[in-house]
């Protein structure tokens, strides 16, 4: 692996960061990498989750070529009723589509088949149709904490429940990673998951279908 200009690392200030130690206001830990056209990387731990305070690039603007993984949850419903919930889910995160007509930075689709303990009553739900209100995004060394706040639609046994508002939060062992492109000195936040655990929060106005906590499942490593 190789980095074709180092130049374009200064130009952005990073240099100054490792000399001097200190950080700016909202700064973390991360790993930045510089990478060139042909996709080769090197990199080096340095302590942010942006190029500058100006923000000119931060983790806000993560993107997610995919994640996914499995359900696997105990659900309590308003009748104290235990349901066993399984399932899949798949996201994709390009901020850039956000200034797309029709287009959305998340694309978010979930599949969960809940029954009862006596392998009674199963049924499916899909959410789709995930429009993104705001999000948290923290890198560390350590790992990555992502949490996903909008709405969506919740497809049930027994209808469909449009504008849901719903929280999708990944706990990753993996750090988010800004990968730099030496020609043009773009600068992309991203992260690929490394493992972890998943929770999906749906609002109380389908509660009976997941009761009021999250229904919880595994980030599968890319």
């Amino acid at each position: 692996m190789k980095i074709e200009k180092i130049i374009s690392i200064l130009s952005l200030g990073v240099v100054g960061l490792l000399i001097s130690g200190t950080l700016g206001v909202g700064f973390s830990e991360i790993v930045v990498f510089a990478q060139n056209l042909t996709g080769n990387m090197s990199g080096t731990n340095v302590t942010q989750t942006g190029v500058d305070s100006s923000g000119s690039s931060s983790l806000n603007d993560l993107i997610i070529d995919h994640a996914g993984g499995v359900f696997s949850s105990l659900q309590t419903d308003t009748d104290n009723q235990t349901w066993i919930a399984t399932g899949t889910w798949d996201l994709v995160s390009d901020p850039s589509n956000a200034t797309q007509s029709n287009s959305s930075a998340v694309q978010l689709n979930v599949t969960i088949d809940t029954r009862r303990t006596d392998n009674s009553q199963g049924h499916e739900h899909k959410i789709s149709e995930f429009k993104l209100v705001n999000t948290s995004i923290g890198s560390s060394s350590e790992g990555s904490n992502i949490v996903f706040n909008g709405t969506a639609s919740v497809d049930t046994d027994v209808g469909l429940y449009s504008d849901v508002p719903i929280s999708f939060r990944i706990i990753d062992e993996a750090p988010a990673i800004v990968s730099i492109d030496t020609q043009t000195n773009e600068i992309k936040p991203q992260w690929v998951p490394g493992g972890g655990t998943i929770s999906l929060l749906i609002d109380e106005r389908v509660q009976d279908h997941f009761g009021n906590t999250p229904v919880y499942g595994n980030v599968r490593k890319e």
